[in-house]
């Protein structure tokens, strides 16, 4: 039963660590949702306190 546990506490953290991507000059919401294979509606709703329409050259942007 131990094991289990152990297995399924990886399995949990694995699944709810956050990454971020830091915006490059060029960068779009679409194209960094495109690289990451994300939709946009997904990525927007990672990112809700950010404005789509206006990111900018060193912004962190969650894509996981």
């Amino acid at each position: 039963a131990c094991s289990n546990l152990k297995y399924l506490m990886f399995f949990f953290t694995e699944d709810i660590e956050q990454k971020y991507y830091v915006v490059k000059k060029g960068d779009t919401f679409g194209k960094i949702a495109q690289k990451y294979n994300l939709t946009q509606p997904q990525l927007k709703k990672l990112n809700t306190g950010i404005n789509v329409n206006s990111i900018r050259i060193g912004q962190q942007v969650r894509i996981k």
